[in-house]
């Protein structure tokens, strides 16, 4: 299980949400954590510049019982994050059948400056992406 909190923290971490003006970079890798397979997607909002305005996460589970276990558990992550204080409640996670969609993890970046994505050009954020292992597009 703590696995997954790591899992979880580090993507929170590393990709940020926010709005572009249609211009993105998908970047995708597929992960297999003790017999649960899940497909992890980041895309990269950019605006005119090629610069990272935001990212979205999303996570393709094999089956709807796994999707509903990890979102349980990332709904209540986000809840301790925010009794804490440390999330003003911007931050979403959406559950659609074998599908989970974070958004809005700005606030939850933390002070590292390598862990932020906001800003990067489109090149940095492919070669962030690609050092943790996801292919993009």
């Amino acid at each position: 299980m703590k696995k997954y909190y790591v899992m979880i923290f580090c993507i929170a971490l590393l990709f940020v949400t926010g709005c572009g003006n249609g211009k993105q970079v998908a970047c995708s890798k597929t992960e297999t954590v003790e017999g649960v397979s899940a497909t992890g997607t980041i895309i990269g909002e950019l605006d005119a510049n090629d610069k990272v305005v935001g990212a979205s996460m999303s996570y393709e589970f094999a089956d709807k019982e796994s999707a509903t276990k990890y979102c349980n558990m990332m709904k209540g992550l986000l809840e301790l994050s925010k009794n804490l204080g440390q999330s003003t409640g911007k931050a979403s996670i959406d559950c659609s059948g074998s599908k989970i969609t974070i958004k809005g993890f700005e606030e939850l970046e933390g002070d590292d400056e390598e862990d932020k994505v906001i800003g990067l050009s489109k090149d940095e954020f492919v070669k962030k992406a690609t050092e943790e292992g996801y292919t993009c597009k």
